[in-house]
């Protein structure tokens, strides 16, 4: 057998080994804070077009129960609330101060509440009142909605934007 000098064996130090695990551990750090940035942003932006979709939504079944109104309520559109028929049955939008949401009623049943995301800070019903449009025309009113949101962060558990 032939015997090997041991000094001609090629192997890695130990300061070798540590500085490498050293700079693996710099690289990972900062891999790791780009990828949670990268995953934050990302949420925040899912979370803006949620948003957006829901405040949608709501303007969207205001808006198109106030266009196919036969009749609306003039003193009942005030403030909180606005009162309206639709196709013979009675309609009712409120914005409640707490928990901050707004929901339709339908013949005195719940019919849709917003969403627990939207986070609603103050809203209003105003009736501009424009009498006859002339002879054998219509009576109309314009009707003037306010609503304003934020997102409820705690919901989907993401910090608020400061």
């Amino acid at each position: 057998m032939k015997n090997k000098n041991i000094k001609s064996l090629k192997a890695v130090s130990l300061v070798e080994m540590l500085i490498t695990m050293a700079l693996f551990g710099i690289l990972s750090v900062m891999l790791l804070q780009s990828l949670l940035m990268n995953i934050k942003l990302s949420t925040q932006i899912n979370l803006r077009a949620r948003v957006r979709s829901e405040l949608d939504q709501v303007q969207t079944l205001i808006e198109r129960d106030i266009r196919n109104a036969e009749q609306i309520n003039l003193a009942s559109c005030l403030n909180k609330s606005c009162e309206m028929f639709v196709d013979g049955v009675r309609i009712q939008w409120q914005y409640y101060e707490f928990p901050h949401y707004v929901r339709k009623i339908k013949d005195g049943q719940e019919y849709y509440r917003s969403s627990p995301i939207l986070y609603f800070t103050s809203g209003n019903f105003q009736v501009l009142y424009s009498g006859d449009d002339g002879p054998n025309k219509q009576k109309f009113v314009n009707v003037i909605v306010t609503l304003q949101a934020e997102t409820n962060a705690k919901v989907v558990g993401c910090q608020k934007d400061s």
